[in-house]
């Protein structure tokens, strides 16, 4: 059986515009369950610019052991108070005492 000329790329349109509908179509499939969820009102995202903690400059780490004593690990978001400390050691060692 012969061929015309054009029937080769003729065909392999089609099949390439076969896959292009069946990736569109999977797509649509795999991320239904996502529609929305940036528009959903129930979602608590913060809204203005996230300005990320200066150590030792703006209060947002402790910068002496004193910071870390009586619970003040937690206003820091520490585990506990001994990582607090190991904090304040390594980052801060002159205003911890350590050498």
């Amino acid at each position: 059986m012969l061929r015309e000329s054009g029937q080769a790329s003729a065909e392999y349109v089609l099949v390439t515009a076969g896959v292009a509908v069946a990736c569109i179509a999977v797509l649509i499939l795999v991320f239904k369950p996502f529609d929305g969820i940036f528009s959903d009102p129930s979602v608590n995202i913060p809204s203005g610019t996230y300005t990320p903690p200066v150590a030792g400059g703006s209060g947002d780490a402790p910068t002496s052991l004193a910071d870390c004593a009586n619970q003040g690990w937690r206003k820091y978001h520490f585990a506990n108070q001994q990582d607090c400390d190991d904090f304040v050691n390594k980052v801060f060692p002159s205003a911890s005492g350590a050498t």
